[in-house]
Formats: C-alpha cells, structure tokens, sequence
C-alpha cells in the first residue's frame, strides 16, 4: 500500500534529446564526412565521450571526421526549434 507521495518540482534538463524530422544527421555510422541538414540550425557540435568538443560548425553542412577515431560520438545540434542530439559511430 502507497502512504506517501512527494511531487518535487525538476530543475532545468541538461540535454534535451528531441527526435525531430526538422534535424537530420547521416549517414550512420559515419566514415568521412557528417551530413548536418535542417532549418535555422545555429550550432552543430560534436562530442566524444569524454565530453570534450572536437568538431564544431556554425550552419548545416558537411563535417569532416576522416581523421577521427574509430568510435561513438554525440552530435549536438541548436535549431531554431530546439537542441537536438544524435549518437553516431564513425568508423
């Protein structure tokens, strides 16, 4: 039996994992170059899994991940509608 309830009001969310047809990030897995496309896209970056950015662009576009290490990357993408993030593996 449930005695006792507490509803605590959240905080604000660190990231916001929005799956939107407005954002798309291909191919994935990835080899040499990242395809961003979407409306009113401001900032695309790339995250490694240690947090740390390693690629980064103003707009939509092509990024170049030829020299990157094998492995799992957090693209993070502001759009006009949101952030947006994908995990991708570039192989």
């Amino acid at each position: 039996m449930l005695d006792y309830i507490k509803i605590v009001e959240a905080g604000s969310v660190a990231i916001d994992d929005v799956n939107s047809s407005n954002v798309a990030v291909y191919p994935n897995p990835v080899t040499d170059r990242l395809n961003v496309e979407g409306e009113g896209i401001s900032e695309v970056n790339v995250i490694d899994l240690n947090g740390r950015t390693v690629a980064s662009a103003h707009s939509a576009g092509v990024i170049d991940l030829s020299a990157f290490s094998t492995g799992m990357y957090i693209v993070r993408v502001v759009a006009a509608d949101g952030v947006h993030t994908s995990k991708i593996v570039k192989k």
